[in-house]
């Protein structure tokens, strides 16, 4: 099943910024991709659409993406 994950991110619009957290985020292809980015340059959020098996597994996926970065937390985990 495909998933996506909204995953609160500082400064999400800003490219110069947020690029260096997306590219800490998804090391590899299929950690997932970025399909959205919201918010403003002070905080905002990236969804990653990714695959799964089920609803605890994409759950998962996300809460090791977000540890990977500094200040990134998953908002939400819903199927795509």
């Amino acid at each position: 099943m495909r998933f996506e994950a909204r995953l609160r991110v500082p400064a999400a619009i800003d490219e110069g910024v947020a690029g260096p957290f997306v590219d800490q985020l998804l090391q590899d292809p299929d950690d997932g991709e970025v399909v959205a980015r919201e918010g403003d340059a002070e905080e905002g959020s990236v969804r990653i659409a990714f695959e799964a098996d089920e609803q605890a597994d994409a759950e998962l996926h996300a809460r090791l993406l977000a540890e990977r970065a500094p200040g990134v937390e998953v908002r939400d985990v819903v199927p795509a």
